[in-house]
This record gives structure tokens, sequence and C-alpha cells, in this order.
């Protein structure tokens, strides 16, 4: 334990990151006028690679209700994975009927199904997946031997809408075809960055607010980590403590700032290239009914229920529809903090794998964070890398579940 630690256990390093995460996120919000009720920082200041698929793992992830989160999208919440669970696990409108009318022969047009998942061009059509499923349905009927008459009113009860089996059939389809795209891309990246705005501010620790009043985040704020990257260190500990006592100023600058909007491919579209060879998944109003009705007439007797999905505590409760995107940057820490000698040179091996709130190594891309120190043993810390080309996220933009893809 760390001498910054106190008698009762609590992290007083911890605490005084905390405050100084709220002010930043405040200082920034308002300087480059994103929205509060929205805005998750991404902290750590991570490099976006001009790869779709890149991309698409940021908006599949459901990010936790804390005002910043360290993005690691191969450990958070999958939304395509949670969507396929809850569709999957949800009973299609026409099956109690198709059961009746099939009687015996019912198990294995499921098995059938099954096994023969279909392919068509665009799920995004009704008449598309209508026309599909008959096709399927007829090879199955004729294979079997199945009477005449239930060939017939098989056909009519195919031919009526099932959202839900109509989601199904999508999502399956489109795993099986290669993979479950999103709406945003490398190119609308590039073209959402060469609009982008230029913004700036000034965070002034003594004068700046850390109250939260974020409803969607419940003002809570994500600390595990230091000021500066490596292990946690007694000394620096105390220069911490010693930075929040006698206040911190931060200047950030970014060349363009641009805000990157998407979501999981829905209706298919011929307007862009990188989604040409995948289908769409995602049916909106499908989601909404398993949202709405919460009964044993759409949930089936497996997991996951709705409460574990759409409950107070449930899985799903918000998505990623945007990403804030930043070229360009440039931050200036100065602190009348003062770091001894004999841990100036470690304190510099460690800043240059990364500072607060950025935590981006010194990179061949051009990142660099440089630490100055005065005489007296009072620094400086410049991070960033003014070259535009090289994109960060800043964060992204979070809604609530009921309001997401609509």
């Amino acid at each position: 334990m760390s001498v910054a630690q106190d008698v009762m256990g609590t992290s007083v390093v911890q605490d005084v990151m905390e405050t100084l995460t709220a002010q930043y996120y405040n200082a920034l919000t308002a300087g480059a006028s994103l929205d509060p009720n929205q805005f998750q920082l991404a902290q750590g200041s991570i490099s976006l690679t001009p790869d779709s698929s890149a991309i698409w793992r940021f908006f599949d992830s459901m990010p936790p209700q804390v005002i910043n989160n360290f993005f690691q999208t191969s450990q958070l919440n999958s939304f395509s994975q949670t969507y396929g669970a809850v569709i999957n696990n949800l009973i299609p409108q026409s099956d109690n009927q198709a059961q009746v009318l099939l009687a015996d022969s019912y198990v294995g047009w499921v098995e059938y199904q099954k096994n023969n998942p279909l392919t068509v061009s665009d799920w995004s059509v009704q008449a598309e997946i209508t026309k599909a499923t008959l096709a399927q349905f007829n090879q199955w009927a004729h294979s079997v031997g199945l009477d005449s008459s239930k060939i017939s009113a098989m056909q009519t009860l195919l031919g009526q809408t099932d959202i839900i089996a109509n989601a199904m059939n999508a999502y399956n389809a489109a795993r099986a075809a290669g993979g479950l795209a999103y709406t945003a891309s490398a190119t609308n990246l590039t073209n959402s960055l060469q609009s982008g705005t230029p913004k700036s501010f000034t965070l002034e620790s003594k004068t700046q607010s850390s109250k939260l009043d974020h409803k969607w985040a419940k003002a809570k704020v994500s600390a595990e980590y230091w000021f500066v990257s490596g292990s946690a260190s007694s000394a620096w500990d105390r220069t911490i403590t010693d930075m929040a006592s006698k206040g911190i100023k931060m200047e950030v600058s970014f060349k363009k700032l641009a805000t990157l909007v998407g979501g999981p491919y829905a209706l298919s579209t011929q307007m862009s290239p990188e989604l040409a060879k995948y289908v769409p998944w995602y049916n909106a109003k499908a989601l909404q009914t398993a949202r709405a009705q919460n009964d044993n007439n759409l949930w089936k007797h497996s997991a996951p229920t709705w409460e574990q999905t759409f409950g107070p505590d449930g899985n799903m409760q918000q998505a990623t529809t945007a990403l804030i995107v930043v070229d360009g940057v440039m931050s200036t820490l100065t602190s009348t903090a003062s770091v001894a000698k004999s841990d100036q040179e470690n304190f510099q091996a460690a800043a240059r794998l990364g500072v607060w709130p950025w935590f981006q190594a010194n990179a061949s891309g051009g990142w660099q964070n440089v630490v100055k120190f005065n005489d007296d043993g009072t620094f400086s810390v410049t991070s960033g890398n003014p070259k535009e080309g090289n994109p960060v996220v800043l964060g992204a933009l979070v809604t609530n579940i009921q309001n997401a893809f609509n």
C-alpha cells in the first residue's frame, strides 16, 4: 500500500484522479460543445485506424454507465451478440399456429430450417424474406411428402408478416454470410474529418467545477488509473496530491473534431462499398417488441430473460450511436507541484508510456509525451501529435436503448 492510502483503505490518489477527471470532462464538453447527457470520454486517447472493422468494434461495444471509459473492445459487452441472443430467444409469432397445423411434422420443419439457413441478397425487403422462406418450406414439404392441403395452409401462414421470425432469419443469415456490419465506415471517417472543426479549451483546476449531473451516467467516474502509466509509486502519489493542492492548468486544442454517426446494418444500401459484401442483420421493430413485451407468449423459458436484458441491471441499457474523433491533438499541462530530482528520470520514463488524460505512448505515428522540469522540480507535460492524419477517439455518444437505432 502506498503512502497515499488513508486509514480507511480508500486511495487518496484515486479520489484526486476522479476529481481531476470530472473537471477535465466538464471543461472538455463545454469547450468542444459536446452534450454531457450523451458524451462518454474515451480515457486513453485511442488511435483509430482507417479500417471499417476496427470502427465497428467501437459501435459494437455497449458502454458502462460512467462518464469515462477505457475502451477495450474485446472486453466490452457486445451489442450484436446481445441482440442475437435476444432475437433467437423469442418465440416467432407464427410458431404456435404452425405447430398446430403441422402437428407431428413440425419438429422436422424446425430442424430443416436450422440445418438449411436462408441466404438472400437483401434482408431489408420484406418480400425477399417471405419469398425465400416460402421456397425453403416448399422444398422441405415436398421432400417429406406433406399433404397438399397443409402445404397450402402453411404457405398462407408464412406469407403473413412475422417480424420475430424475419429478424431471426436475417441475423443468422448475416452471420453465415460473413459477419455483422455497422453503417459507419473508414470512408465516413475520412469525410467527417475533412469537414471537422477546430476546438480548444483550458482547464484551471482551482476554478473548474467537478460537479456531475449527467443522468445517463449517474455521475459516476471510473478512476482505475494514475497520472502516469506504469506502476504506482509513493513518490508520484505525493506529486499527484501536491498537484491537487496547488492546482494544474491544461491547454488543449484539436485541429479537427468530427462526429462519426453509425449503427447496426439494418437497410441494404448501394452507397457504401464497405458494406457491399455484408447482409443487413438488425431489426429495430423486433427489438422494440422484445423490450415492450415481457411475457411467456414472446420470451422462451431460457436465458437471456427480459430481466437480464432490459431490467434495471440488464446488459442492454445503452448503445454507442456515434464516435467523437479528433485529429491534430496538442495538450500542455503545467503544475507548480514539484518532483524530486531523484524521481525525475523515472517520471519521464513513465510519462513516455502515457500521461493523464491521454495515456498514449510515444509512437512512430508521431504522438509524443514530453516532460520539462524547472530548477525547482515543477514541470510541464506536452502531449499530442500536431500532424493531421492520425485520428484519435476522444469519446462516444451514448443513447438509451429505448431510443437507439430506431
